[in-house]
């Protein structure tokens, strides 16, 4: 079987002519019927690294530049739209291929089952991309940091298509730049979908650009709250643990107000303020970063409990 490649870019300069390098070392590309690069309207130098790199490119490309800013999951839902083979492969514009045959891996559930309808690699996050980031990359990336997480994601799946569409796709409409993951896991497991870890591991190369900055550490935790808040209105929790995981800062949050054992909890959120970060706070030598790091770790506590609040009452992600 053959795979179409669906890559949603916005302002992926900074990381395309590293995707592209590993995309051209790849083997099996006859398992690829098409390459389709979907600009979201970037602002940066996208367009023209798309463009030129279809020029030379050994798939066959189509690159579509939008005039409007539509999202992730929307870029996402028009490539499988547009599709020409039984599978389509969604993939992120951080994505850094480890292995020269990643797409015949990928694709390997389908080769041995026809039911299937999903396969996942492991996403790892190397030091070696952690040390090119800046302070407050380092420190929304602290905890990820040479862990191997295996996770259907969208950052390089494999799907069957007329599942997708059988189920309705990804959702823009509900989830714009965080939970349209999760809520795709979901529709899948309540539905009886098999998905399969393939055992495949790509890097995440995230954005090492230097101008990001404790603003844009501070909404990306917001946004990934308020996912939070939206998945869980939508399909409750499985356990008590997985409340816990997912809503430990609402929960010292709110623990802060509740009388008697909120003194353990204040002792709690002092100790956040540091462990969450702390690979960052222990690789930084400025003092001032790390008086700042602290103070946003302590402001990420009510500032989620606002956005998974936010998000469970509107039911849509929007941030």
């Amino acid at each position: 079987k053959q795979a179409t490649i669906a890559m949603p870019i916005f302002n992926g300069a900074f990381s395309l002519p590293g995707v592209f390098r590993y995309l051209e070392l790849e083997q099996n590309k006859d398992r690829v019927a098409r390459m389709i690069l979907i600009n979201d309207n970037s602002s940066d130098d996208s367009e023209r690294s798309l463009d030129d790199y279809c020029n030379f490119a050994s798939f066959n490309c189509l690159t579509i530049h939008r005039k409007e800013n539509q999202g992730l999951a929307q870029g996402y839902n028009q490539g499988i739209e547009m599709a020409v083979s039984p599978l389509v492969i969604t993939m992120h514009q951080e994505i850094l291929f480890t292995d020269e045959d990643s797409f015949a891996k990928i694709m390997a559930p389908f080769d041995s089952d026809s039911a299937n309808c999903a396969g996942y690699p492991k996403i790892l996050h190397p030091s070696y991309i952690w040390n090119k980031c800046n302070f407050w990359q380092k420190a929304m990336l602290s905890l990820f940091v040479d862990k191997k997480i295996p996770m259907l994601s969208g950052k390089f799946d494999c799907f069957d298509v007329a599942v997708l569409r059988s189920i309705g796709k990804f959702r823009p409409e509900i989830f714009r730049t965080a939970g349209e993951d999760g809520d795709l896991r979901e529709r899948m497991r309540r539905l009886n979908y098999t998905t399969v870890a393939t055992g495949l591991e790509v890097e995440h190369m995230h954005n090492i650009e230097s101008n990001f900055g404790w603003k844009q550490y501070l909404k990306k935790e917001c946004q990934i709250a308020e996912a939070q808040g939206v998945l869980l209105r939508l399909y409750g929790l499985n356990t008590v643990r997985e409340f816990g995981e997912i809503f430990f800062r609402l929960i010292l949050f709110f623990g802060l107000f509740i009388p008697i054992i909120n003194i353990a909890f204040v002792i709690l959120v002092v100790s956040f303020g540091y462990l969450y970060s702390a690979r960052a706070f222990n690789d930084s030598s400025s003092l001032n970063q790390v008086f700042k790091l602290y103070i946003v770790n302590l402001v990420i506590l009510p500032a989620s409990a606002v956005y998974n609040i936010g998000g469970y009452i509107k039911q849509r992600q929007s941030v």
